[in-house]
């Protein structure tokens, strides 16, 4: 079926992938499926040269930050095409907003549906940080699991960001510092012709690209500069 896929012009599929942890998808979310079958899947389709998309989610319920970092490993050493990183949302009348509301868990007074930056989860402040922190840096940590000779650079930019404090945080999240430090690290690695992934759209900050020779292109954005990527000079 994977080979009349690539004949018939396939380019990518999407795998919902959630949580690197095996407690978290069998029990939270009713995704028994095993890492062992997903890379066999996954291996099947890029044998074809079938680019491959990945979907997950953090701020699960009872997901520890173990669990959150399970994740980014996985995705990374899947090597994903691409990656959609969402903050965990349960809508009304869902079997997981039934999960929540039954611990008490929802914050009825949020409306907003996004699933970038907000959720209906009660978290204690900490936790809402951690979060959040982890949302806008998610591909540097996919970066410093793909374990090549940029991880390092990226691992200290993680550790930075994770040890920051409250005012320090809050200063630096709106600010352009995390996108300008992308943009840098970006072209450092494309010069040296280092696989690393990227988040190109500012509108979209779930998304993140896997910046490396493939067969098949994803949306043009292999042959697109990286300047016109990030519309910046």
């Amino acid at each position: 079926m994977v080979q009349w896929l690539d004949w018939a012009g396939c380019n990518l599929v999407k795998f919902g992938i959630e949580s690197g942890s095996a407690r978290i998808r069998n029990k939270i979310l009713n995704k028994p499926f095993s890492e062992k079958a997903l890379l066999k899947a996954i291996n099947l389709f890029k044998k074809y040269g079938i680019n491959v998309l990945g979907y997950s989610m953090i701020g699960i319920p009872t997901e520890t930050k173990e669990e959150v970092f399970s994740t980014f490993k996985l995705i990374a050493s899947l090597e994903m095409d691409v990656t959609h990183c969402f903050i965990f949302y349960p809508f009304p009348k869902t079997r997981l907003y039934n999960f929540c509301e039954s611990r008490n868990l929802i914050l009825k007074d949020v409306t907003s549906t996004t699933v970038f930056e907000t959720t209906k989860i009660k978290w204690s402040s900490e936790r809402k940080m951690f979060i959040e922190k982890v949302s806008k840096i998610y591909p540097w940590i996919l970066n410093v699991h793909l374990n090549n000779f940029a991880s390092e650079k990226y691992s200290v930019l993680v550790d930075k960001v994770l040890k920051m404090g409250k005012k320090e945080w809050d200063k630096i999240k709106s600010s352009e510092w995390i996108r300008n430090t992308s943009i840098k690290l970006s072209k450092y690695c494309r010069e040296e012709k280092i696989p690393h992934y990227i988040n190109p759209f500012l509108e979209r900050p779930d998304t993140a690209f896997l910046i490396k020779e493939r067969k098949k292109p994803i949306i043009n954005i292999d042959d697109t500069p990286l300047t016109k990527i990030y519309d910046t000079d």
